[in-house]
């Protein structure tokens, strides 16, 4: 029994401790909430939280003071301290931040924002308020498209938006910078503002732009003259082609004279595209005394486009710089008609005969390799030296140099040109003529003086090509060029749709005559020997002669007669495809077609018929002359002309 007792009563010792202490349990947990204090706003201390504090903090801290105006920011001790915007920005209620300043100081007219969307990778939009909100309507959204960034914002709250991958400006609309003599190139080159040179524009397009396939347009604003060289190497970025980036100038009098040793007029190579109109180039800026520090006007080369638009002038240069160069795979294309205008003008001069030297009232602007005209002065005559008023000269064919006559206060003009009119060095598809051979398209060439080129008007050199059909040269360029047609040497071609010798200005080695011809022979039989014809050059071409005739009929009056036989074909506005002449009395001349339309004044070629355009002459012995290719036509005393220079295997077409 007793032992019974002692168990209950340890039992209920037990129980009694468990009970004392669940109570102590409960009894500590009820006076937490009641003595746990509601600790300040950013208080990390290890201590109890009440519930006041925990609501508050899962609430959103909706009831957290924090002064007007005042940002809660996390400071070094990692506490949210409130702290005042700068004075760059203010904060309203609403939630909206306006900055008008950047560290303490307003922005200028002009700009950058540093915002962007990444790498391209998708449009966005920003709202802004300048410090000029009052003047411009308040806040303005700016917007970009996808794969651009916001490149600048003016006070105008206009953007420009950017290659987000580039950082270059991109252009979106087609855009006009302008360019003045009393403009700077510190300008942001608007009309308002224009910058003073095309380099400075061209060079600033290349670098920090891209153009977005826009038509970009830089514009004179006045005729110059502007002495600045236009050098481009390399590509534009998003220019799709050289009619999308013109140079155009005020008028047709906009004069380009780089200054002396300053370079070309404007010479691109690596890929670069460009078009020019309204364009005249010259080189007369670059003379000192009576030396030439100027260079060639265009240079075109390594994969470059250079395309001639509507009021393009040649002015002056001398040999051994050409008026156009384009070599190592370079294209230039003429779409327009264009002047040539290399004369410096006239003097007046005395001279003895037989001499090679002659004195000129002034020498001012003279320099070695002008071409001299004047009576008494021989054919092919050019300037080697002055000394004072005292010019000498030499001749490019003549042996024997020197006046034919005396002549006392005797006009005399002077004039540019160059080595080549078109000089063409490894370019198989180095020149177009944009007419597709079709002579209602011809290109019209006016030529003002004597221009004198030293090798040729076309020089094809090193397997290059040009295709040059369809074109007219004024009566000037025709009678008045002093050089050969052309030469194509080393495996190079010409091709002139067979449209005539002498299709190209010049006077040296051309010859009119006549010959006997045989069909299916080389040996033909000239009027002449010893006249000038030469192994190289190219034998028979076209006249050109003038006409007026109504539609429907089969005979029409030409300007002149000689260089037509039955046969020849015609070509020519209003005249039908195929058309041969079928008769020639004096000027009239029977058609073997009838005329398509009625035409006043129009310039119609006439094409050799006994010996095939584009033959040449294989060799001469007194009046028999060896042709490379058969006559095709048996004709006696049939006209014919020779000129220019081909060697090798090389191509007049």
């Amino acid at each position: 029994m007793s032992s019974s007792k002692s168990t209950v009563k340890t039992a209920a010792s037990i129980l009694l401790s468990i009970g004392v202490i669940v109570v102590a349990v409960i009894g500590s947990a009820s006076a937490q909430n009641v003595t746990c204090p509601t600790m300040p706003n950013g208080d990390i201390t290890n201590a109890c939280a009440s519930t006041e504090f925990v609501q508050n903090a899962f609430a959103g801290g909706s009831t957290i003071p924090l002064t007007q105006s005042y940002i809660l920011v996390g400071n070094a001790s990692n506490v949210a301290a409130a702290v005042p915007m700068s004075g760059d920005c203010t904060i309203v209620a609403g939630g909206i931040v306006a900055c008008t300043k950047l560290n303490g100081v307003s922005p200028g007219p002009l700009y950058s924002l540093a915002i962007g969307t990444g790498l391209g990778t998708s449009g966005g939009s920003l709202n802004i308020q300048p410090a000029q909100a009052a003047t411009i309507g308040g806040v303005k959204s700016v917007t970009c498209p996808l794969g651009q960034a916001i490149g600048t914002i003016d006070t105008s709250g206009t953007s420009t938006c950017v290659n987000a991958s580039s950082g270059r400006t991109l252009l979106t609309t087609a855009t006009t910078f302008h360019v003045a003599l009393a403009g700077s190139d510190s300008n942001p080159c608007t009309a308002a503002s224009p910058c003073r040179t095309v380099s400075h524009v061209l060079a600033m397009l290349q670098s920090g732009y891209d153009l977005g396939g826009q038509v970009v347009t830089v514009q004179t604003d006045d005729d110059g003259p502007y002495t600045d060289s236009v050098q481009i190497m390399g590509p534009f970025v998003g220019l799709t082609g050289a009619t999308r980036l013109i140079i155009n100038g005020f008028s047709t009098n906009t004069t380009f004279s780089p200054a002396p040793n300053a370079g070309y007029c404007i010479g691109i190579a690596y890929g670069a595209q460009l078009m020019v109109q309204n364009y005249k180039c010259t080189m007369l800026g670059a003379i000192v005394g009576n030396a030439f520090q100027g260079n060639d006007m265009f240079v075109v080369g390594q994969g470059s486009s250079l395309i001639f638009g509507a009021g393009v002038t040649f002015g002056f240069t001398v040999n051994p710089f050409n008026a156009v160069t384009i070599n190592f795979g370079g294209y230039v294309e003429f779409r327009n008609d264009f002047t040539i205008n290399p004369n410096i003008g006239t003097v007046s001069a005395n001279f003895s005969s037989g001499a090679s030297s002659i004195t000129v009232s002034s020498a001012t602007s003279i320099v070695p390799y002008e071409g001299v005209v004047g009576a008494g002065i021989p054919a092919g005559a050019y300037v080697t030296s002055v000394a004072g008023t005292t010019v000498n000269f030499s001749c490019i064919t003549s042996p024997g140099c020197v006046t034919s006559t005396s002549g006392s206060g005797v006009t005399v003009q002077f004039g540019g040109g160059g080595q080549d009119f078109i000089d063409l060095g490894n370019s198989p598809t180095g020149g177009y003529f944009a007419t597709n051979g079709n002579p209602s398209n011809t290109i019209n060439v006016t030529c003002n003086g004597f221009p004198f080129y030293w090798s040729g008007f076309i020089f094809s050199n090193d397997i290059s090509s040009i295709n040059a059909q369809a074109i007219t040269f004024s009566a000037a360029c025709m009678g008045n060029t002093v050089s050969y047609p052309f030469q194509i040497v080393k495996q190079s071609n010409i091709d002139t749709g067979l449209q005539g010798i002498p299709y190209f200005p010049g006077t040296l080695g051309v010859v009119t005559t006549s010959a006997n011809t045989t069909a299916g022979s080389t040996s033909v039989t000239a009027a002449c020997a010893g006249c000038g014809i030469a192994v190289g050059q190219s034998i028979n071409g076209s006249a050109d002669k003038t006409a007026t005739f109504s539609s429907g009929v089969s005979s029409i009056t030409v300007s002149s007669s000689g260089f037509m036989t039955v046969g020849s074909p015609l070509l020519g506005p209003g005249i039908a495809a195929g058309t041969t002449v079928s008769s020639v009395s004096g000027t009239t001349v029977g058609l073997s077609h009838p005329t398509t339309s009625s035409q006043t004044g129009v310039t119609l070629s006439f094409k050799g018929a006994c010996i095939a355009n584009g033959n040449v002459v294989a060799g001469v012995s007194g009046t028999t002359v060896t042709l490379r290719d058969p006559a095709i036509g048996t004709c006696t005393s049939a006209p014919i002309r020779t000129g220019g220079v081909v060697s090798g295997y090389s191509l007049y077409q």
